[in-house]
């Protein structure tokens, strides 16, 4: 349990800004990679879905981070 315990603790956020940052880079990654994709597969650029699917994962993101860290720091 104490190994489960060390694996928790690591790259815990240190605050709301480090979650935030870490939100807004996954969004922009993700965003950027599926237009990349679909560039390189259709010729084509698919903004709207491409916003939408990076806007959810970046909250996913946001949301397992503050969990990470509330969970943590309690």
């Amino acid at each position: 349990m104490e190994n489960f315990t060390k694996w928790f603790n690591i790259d815990v956020p240190k605050g709301w800004n480090d979650v935030v940052v870490r939100s807004a880079k996954v969004l922009v990654i993700v965003f950027i990679v599926r237009q990349l994709q679909d560039w390189l597969e259709a010729g084509t650029l698919d903004t709207i879905p491409n916003a939408t699917d990076a806007i959810l994962i970046a909250g996913g993101v946001l949301a397992v981070s503050a969990i990470h860290m509330m969970l943590v720091k309690s």
